[in-house]
């Protein structure tokens, strides 16, 4: 997938390419020693235990799928629970993340813009920050693009089998490591169903069979308490439902603060 990066690339752009990448790993490797918080310190006595209970923990932590803690446990076995061990996993996602959001850029924009709004993402301070925290969101970050990018292949050309099963594979992976991500999935099958002329069918059909795979999951975490008419997710406080003002003001809030 990403060795599409530096086929027919110019030699200036893959150093420009490189160069800022490895200034954004720097900065999320700055300081990677530090304490962990409360929600670090979780995951790595987590994925520090046998994996049966490794597995047994993440069904009861119902809000989160498995990947992260399973390839958490995988890394801590090789390479130690340090804080800087386990936050160089989530540092490579970050890596893996830079470079498959600029080949998606590249085919949405020219080289130029599209290594400015790499900088961007590099140095920006939210993906820093969560880019190098020890919790699944660079997973998911790396995940995403990764299953959007491998949908535009699959627009490219629909009736490619390869790029239908790599997009499905896709779907299955950020599903187990973001539950939300089905949003995007079924975004991108009604996208196909709208905009494809043939082979829309068989779009649906591998899109969905890729999201089944985290069904057995989802029943075994959530479904006896579905079941019974209880909240899955007691410890999450859920927001109040928004008012049609509080919809407007979401989007207008850039200009001042809502009225009280």
């Amino acid at each position: 997938m990403l060795k599409g990066i530096a086929v027919g690339k110019p030699i200036r752009e893959i150093i420009l390419l490189s160069v800022i990448v490895m200034i954004g790993l720097t900065a999320r490797l700055y300081e990677a020693g530090y304490n962990l918080d409360g929600d670090e310190v979780f995951s790595v006595q987590l994925a520090s235990r046998p994996f049966p209970e490794v597995i047994s923990r993440s069904l009861q932590d119902r809000p989160h799928p498995p990947l992260h803690n399973v390839l958490l446990y995988l890394w801590i076995k090789v390479f130690g629970p340090s804080e800087t061990s386990t936050r160089a996993l989530s540092v490579v996602f970050s890596a893996g993340f830079l470079l498959v959001a600029y080949r998606l850029l590249c085919r949405f924009m020219s080289t130029g813009i599209a290594l400015g709004v790499l900088c961007l993402l590099a140095l920006s301070p939210l993906f820093v920050y969560y880019g190098q925290q020890v919790r699944a969101y660079s997973l998911i970050m790396f995940l995403f693009t990764l299953n959007v990018l491998a949908f535009t292949q699959v627009l490219d050309s629909p009736s490619d089998r390869r790029r239908l099963m790599f997009w499905a594979a896709s779907c299955a992976l950020v599903l187990h490591a973001q539950y939300m991500a089905v949003l995007s999935i079924v975004f991108q099958i009604c996208f196909a169903l709208v905009f494809l002329r043939r082979q829309r069918f068989k779009v649906l059909a591998y899109g969905a069979w890729g999201s089944l795979f985290i069904v057995p999951w989802f029943l075994a975490a959530m479904g006896q308490v579905v079941s019974n008419g209880a909240d899955p997710l007691t410890h999450i406080s859920w927001m109040e439902r928004p008012t049609p003002t509080d919809f407007v003001w979401f989007f207008v809030s850039i200009f001042g603060d809502a009225p009280k």
